[in-house]
């Protein structure tokens, strides 16, 4: 590619995976090709973000300096404008990469590609292709999007599938979510620590963790059960650490209050930064991702990095990252029964560190393939081009017939 690249999608300061995700991608690309990447002066409004919105705190590495923040929610106009700019200098543009994840954004991303007019070749970057527990109306700026969409890479199999019954034969990449942090972060001890021993678990309770936000679609109510099972069988506690969406915190302590855990679970309802995590995941024996529905998480990743198993639901790519008996164990989603049962075998068959660390992909190769999906997917223009002349045609030929 001898022209630059852009890419849209959100960065530091605001918080969360597609946010860290985003940036690192951004900087990977940056090191590839010329890149220009727009991103957020100002992500969502109150009334349509149920966390807390404050910034990131820590950012002194990782701050993306070259990224232009003039693109903003109240302001949708920003997105059309964007577009028009590109298509103005698409003699100087091989593509553009729009990150996706949520379809809060359909309006302002319809607004982009009606800017663009397919004068570039448009990538999909997609975290979520629909999104986690929204249905109906929710979904048309989706499909919208998909069919002025060129190419697309996703993270699982299963929204692969879903993207190339939807895609009529357009690329669609796949590139595991790799480790998220390259370098900024210490993995805890040496890979050779062994996992709690049974003489240790009748003195301290095995430790598990539910981390990230905590929102409705990701089971910690079925998690909270399962506790409430096992608890009479084994010597276990649950840390849940990471901010509270809406009202899930009050549903949390009535479940804690009605099955009489409130001793052996802590709720930590805050948003942890990166400079925490080394202390919080050093704390657990074991991370537990109980998700109802899933596409992928950061978490599983970050699990891993820092040597520690992860129990996973059998849900979007969650099982694609976890080697049972090696790195983790997996579970039918949405069924506590099935989940104690697991943490039973989590704690009575344990897997070592040496183990999670031998089955852990190289973080750098792992970037470098999700770099190199994106940019083989990109459609060249010669091909765009012949495309938008085709479907040129195909319009012509319906309104004679």
């Amino acid at each position: 590619m001898a022209n630059r690249v852009v890419f849209i999608g959100p960065c530091y300061p605001f918080k969360g995976g597609v946010s860290k995700y985003a940036a690192r991608l951004a900087v990977r690309l940056a090191a590839t090709i010329p890149l220009e990447m727009h991103t957020y002066a100002r992500l969502y409004p109150r009334w349509l973000f149920p966390g807390r919105s404050e910034p990131d705190p820590i950012l002194e590495y990782n701050d993306v300096p070259f990224a232009i923040r003039d693109l903003s929610f109240l302001r949708p106009w920003t997105f059309y404008r964007l577009g028009c700019r590109i298509r103005r200098d698409a003699g100087s543009i091989d593509g553009v990469v729009l990150t996706w994840w949520t379809s809060v954004w359909g309006l302002h991303s319809w607004l982009l590609m009606m800017g663009l007019r397919k004068s570039v070749p448009l990538v999909l970057w997609c975290h979520n292709v629909f999104d986690h527990g929204r249905r109906g109306l929710l979904t048309i700026p989706v499909k919208q999007l998909l069919q002025g969409a060129d190419s697309f890479v996703t993270h699982s199999g299963t929204e692969r599938k879903r993207l190339e019954s939807l895609a009529g034969g357009r690329p669609v990449g796949m590139s595991p979510l790799p480790p998220l942090h390259l370098g900024e972060l210490k993995p805890l001890g040496e890979p050779g620590v062994m996992a709690p021993s049974r003489d240790r678990l009748r003195e301290a309770p095995f430790r598990l963790l539910f981390f990230g936000f905590v929102r409705p679609y990701k089971g910690v109510e079925d998690l909270l059960e399962a506790m409430r099972q096992v608890s009479d069988k084994v010597h276990v506690h649950l840390t849940i650490c990471g901010e509270c969406w809406g009202k899930m915190h009050q549903k949390l302590q009535a479940c804690l209050r009605e099955y009489n855990i409130e001793d052996i679970v802590d709720i930590r309802d805050a948003y942890i930064p990166d400079d925490q995590l080394g202390a919080v995941f050093e704390a657990c024996d074991a991370v537990v991702l109980p998700y109802r529905e899933a596409t992928g998480s950061g978490v599983v990743a970050l699990a891993h990095f820092f040597s520690r198993p992860a129990i996973v639901t059998d849900v979007g790519s969650l099982s694609e990252a976890v080697v049972p008996g090696r790195n983790g164990w997996v579970c039918r989603a949405g069924n506590p029964d099935h989940l104690s049962l697991t943490i039973l075998q989590a704690i009575n068959q344990p897997i070592s560190a040496a183990s999670v660390a031998a089955a852990q992909p190289d973080a750098v190769d792992a970037w470098d393939k999700l770099t190199a999906c994106v940019l083989q997917v990109m459609v060249s223009k010669t091909d765009k081009a012949n495309a938008v002349r085709q479907e040129i045609k195909r319009g012509k030929h319906h309104q004679r017939h």
